[in-house]
């Protein structure tokens, strides 16, 4: 009983930890809005080429707020990088910074918060040589985010140098799962970046999104007649970062239900056969006065000693476990204190329930036919 008491404690500790960092998770700032953007792939070569003109006949969609293409958007993982390096250093003194190729209304489109310099824009055409780049990059470049736009970073490419330019840095933002920590992150409007498939990010008003959609799903036809209409939502595929750690929460809770009742039918078990061993002691202790109360303690006090020793042994265990999880998160939650003795209070609580009835039952049993089993 003890071991089946320590693995339910165990569980029911990961189920509350678990049920906790991805609470703590789905309350972070992740530096940009993702509520109300709908995505819209363009995997084929008639979608990617006529973009713009979706983009404009989408302008005309009062449901629409905006709307900009990019290669990348937060919660997908993007593997094109470069290897930069500022002023005053050499090649071999670079920093490896991820890229995403975007176009006008990027940064507006995704809520991003912009705090020096400017971002793209259609009022600026000379730009195909510009960066924007996240506080990470800067700092790792060796610059000041007070005083980098302006400022140039380099790259080589098949032993020709290249020269960019920053023009506007962003705040940081998880463009990637909490289990990440920030990295530099770069934004262009270079084709030299340019990903073989990109994403018209669509920033709509709330409301009836069965008409919104209909209304995207009609343009989209009609400049893309030939290519498959889809579409996700933003916040919906940044969640799936953590869809490993939701199928480990629903795994734990079902078995810490099921070694719960285990536990119970167990304790229910020995509870049963303790009362009818001691039942003539039962019998004379109530023929000399004792009361239902006294002698349902009686019966009780010793298992949950029991239970008093699974927490013992449960939590050293859970509490090391609960760490080891944790490491998978850059950003999380604390392992506290309270979340032991709530867990402890509980498992108490449902060992009395399991033994009370059986422990009542033997203490309101007439002691003349207690005494009479002999």
């Amino acid at each position: 009983m003890v071991f089946q008491f320590t693995i339910s404690i165990v569980l029911i500790l990961g189920a509350i930890l678990i049920s906790r960092q991805m609470d703590y998770v789905s309350r972070q700032n992740l530096g940009f809005s993702q509520n109300q953007k709908i995505i819209l792939p363009l995997q084929t070569s008639e979608a990617a080429a006529s973009y713009t003109l979706l983009k404009n006949d989408l302008a005309g969609n009062p449901s629409v707020v905006n709307a900009a293409m990019g290669s990348t958007y937060p919660g997908i993982e993007n593997i094109q990088d470069m290897l930069f390096y500022a002023e005053g250093k050499s090649v071999n003194e670079n920093t490896d910074i991820i890229t995403g190729y975007i176009e006008n209304d990027y940064i507006k489109t995704l809520g991003i918060q912009l705090l020096q310099g400017r971002g793209f824009s259609k009022e600026f055409t000379g730009d195909s040589a510009a960066l924007v780049l996240n506080e990470t990059a800067i700092n790792k470049l060796g610059y000041k985010v007070d005083n980098a736009v302006g400022k140039n970073v380099y790259y080589e490419f098949q032993g020709k140098k290249y020269t960019m330019n920053i023009i506007g840095i962003v705040k940081d933002y998880h463009f990637e799962g909490l289990q990440q920590q920030i990295k530099p992150f770069a934004l262009t409007r270079s084709f030299f970046f340019s990903s073989a498939n990109s994403y018209l990010i669509v920033d709509v008003k709330s409301g009836n999104y069965a008409a919104i959609l209909a209304g995207i799903e009609k343009s989209w036809k009609k400049i893309n007649p030939h290519s498959p209409f889809q579409y996700s939502f933003l916040d919906k595929d940044f969640q799936r970062n953590y869809e490993k750690e939701e199928r480990t929460s629903q795994l734990i809770k079902y078995s810490a239900i099921i070694a719960i009742l285990i536990a119970c039918l167990g304790l229910f078990g020995l509870a049963t056969f303790t009362a009818e061993q001691r039942t003539k002691e039962i019998g004379i202790r109530k023929v000399l006065g004792a009361s239902v109360f006294g002698i349902t303690s009686l019966l009780s006090k010793d298992f949950i000693k029991l239970i008093l020793l699974s927490i013992l042994i449960a939590s050293p265990i859970a509490w090391l476990a609960m760490n080891k999880w944790l490491e998978n998160f850059v950003y999380k939650t604390d392992v506290s204190w309270w979340m032991f003795a709530a867990t402890g209070l509980l498992s108490i609580l449902i060992a009395l329930i399991t033994i009370s009835f059986q422990a009542i039952k033997a203490a309101m049993a007439n002691p003349v036919k207690s005494l009479r089993t002999e």
